[in-house]
C-alpha cells in the first residue's frame, strides 16, 4: 500500500541523490585496537572511520595499555569530525615527537584512560584543534604532558610532567574547572600564543621552583611566586571560584614538613593548600578536604614531632592502673579506719558497763 509518506519520503531521497547529497546512516562508531598490530594500522582504521562517521571512538578492550613500541601515532582528524580517546596507551617517544598527535581541524576528547610516555617527548598533542581531557584520565611523561594549538579544556583528570618546559602548552584560550596539574620543572600551565587567556575557576596546579630551573619560554627566568606556576604572555591568568595554586620552593633542600604547615609553599588564595598527610601517605591538602598523594616529600604528624622534642607522652594504661591503685589504697585505710573505730567503740561501752556494776555492789 502506498502511503502519501512513502511517496513524499521516495520524492526527497530521490531529489537528495539527483543534487549529490549522500544521506549518513552512522555518525558514530567505536575502534578497538587492542590487537592492532602497529600504529599504522591503528591510523589507518579510526581515519577510514572518520571518513563515514562524525565522531570516533577509540578504545583498548582489556586491563592492559597498547604499547607503541617506541613509535609516535600521527591521526588526521578533518574539521568539525570528532576522536574520544578512552585507550589505555604507553610508549617510548623521542624528544621532537609526541606520543599522540592530532591535526586537521577536528576536535578531540581524552577521558577514561591512562596515557604515559617513558621517554623524552611529549605525551599528548593537538595540532590545530580544540582539546578536552576529562572523566578520570591520568597523562604524565618526562617532558610536556598535554599541548594544545586550539583551545584547551581541563574538566578533571591528573596531568604530570616531571621535567622539561612544563605540564601544559596551550596556544589558544585555556580552562580548568577541575582536575590535578603537576609539573617538575618549568611552568604547569603556560599560555603561549598572542592571544591566550587562561582561566582557572577549580582544580589544583603544583609546580617546583629551583636556582637551577629556568623558563625556556620568552616569559623570562622562573620565580618562587605563582607566576612561575602559570604564566602567559600577555595579560594576566585568572584564578578564580574553587581553584588552589602552590609553588614549592625547593632551594633549601628540604624535603620534611609538619602536617598542616606551608612551609616553602607560596599558594593562592592564601591558606588554600598545606602539607598534609592522611592516613600515612604525605602530601598536600587543598581547599581544606582534598588530598593530593606526592611521593618527593615527607609529612610528619604533630604529634610525634612534639613527642620528639618533649619526650613520649604518658601511657595511658599505665595512668590508669596508677589511678586504681590509688582509689583501692583509699579504700583500704577507710576500710581500716572503720575497723578501729568499731573496736574502740566496743571498749568504751565494756569499760563503762563495768564501773556501774561495782558501784552498785559497794553500797549493798
Amino acid at each position: 500500500m502506498i502511503t502519501r509518506f512513502s511517496v513524499v519520503f521516495a520524492f526527497v531521497f530521490t531529489v537528495a541523490v539527483f543534487v549529490g547529497v549522500t544521506p549518513s546512516y552512522a555518525v558514530e562508531a567505536t575502534v578497538d585496537i587492542k590487537d592492532m598490530a602497529d600504529t599504522v594500522a591503528i591510523k589507518s582504521t579510526v581515519e577510514t572511520e572518520l571518513q563515514t562517521n562524525d565522531t570516533v571512538t577509540v578504545i583498548t578492550s582489556g586491563q592492559e595499555a597498547y604499547n607503541s613500541n617506541g613509535k609516535d601515532l600521527k591521526l588526521l582528524i578533518p574539521a568539525g569530525k570528532k576522536v574520544i580517546w578512552k585507550a589505555n596507551y604507553t610508549g617510548e617517544v623521542i624528544e621532537s615527537e609526541a606520543l599522540l598527535f592530532f591535526a586537521g581541524g577536528g576536535s578531540v576528547e581524552v577521558t577514561d584512560c591512562t596515557v604515559t610516555n617513558t621517554g623524552a617527548g611529549s605525551v599528548v598533542f593537538q595540532g590545530n584543534g580544540d582539546l578536552t581531557v576529562s572523566g578520570n584520565t591520568k597523562i604524565s611523561g618526562n617532558s610536556v604532558a598535554v599541548a594544545s594549538n586550539g583551545d584547551l579544556t581541563i574538566e578533571s583528570g591528573d596531568i604530570r610532567s616531571e621535567k622539561g618546559v612544563g605540564a601544559v602548552l596551550c596556544y589558544g584560550k585555556f580552562i580548568m574547572t577541575g582536575g590535578t596539574i603537576y609539573a617538575g620543572e618549568g611552568y604547569a600551565i603556560s599560555g603561549e600564543g598572542i592571544n591566550s587567556t587562561i582561566t582557572i575557576s577549580g582544580g589544583f596546579v603544583f609546580a617546583h621552583f629551583a636556582t637551577e630551573v629556568t623558563a625556556t619560554s620568552a616569559h623570562g627566568v622562573a620565580s618562587s611566586e605563582i607566576d612561575s606556576a602559570i604564566t602567559q604572555l600577555s595579560g594576566t591568568p585568572k584564578i578564580e571560584g574553587t581553584a588552589a595554586v602552590a609553588v614549592w620552593n625547593t632551594i633549601s633542600g628540604a624535603t620534611e614538613y609538619v602536617s598542616g604547615s606551608a612551609d616553602n609553599l607560596t599558594v593562592s588564595p592564601e591558606n588554600s593548600v598545606v602539607w598534609w598527610l592522611e592516613n600515612g601517605v604525605s602530601g598536600l591538602r587543598y581547599n581544606s578536604s582534598i588530598f593530593y598523594p606526592f611521593d618527593k616529600v615527607t609529612i610528619t604528624d604533630p604529634f610525634e614531632v612534639q613527642q620528639a622534642t618533649s619526650g613520649p607522652a604518658p601511657d595511658t594504661n599505665t595512668n590508669y592502673v596508677i589511678t586504681i591503685s590509688i582509689i583501692g589504697g583509699v579504700i583500704v585505710l577507710f576500710v581500716i579506719f572503720l575497723v578501729f573505730w568499731r573496736l574502740s567503740r566496743k571498749r568504751n561501752k565494756t569499760k563503762n558497763a563495768d564501773g556501774v556494776d561495782d558501784h552498785n555492789i559497794g553500797e549493798v
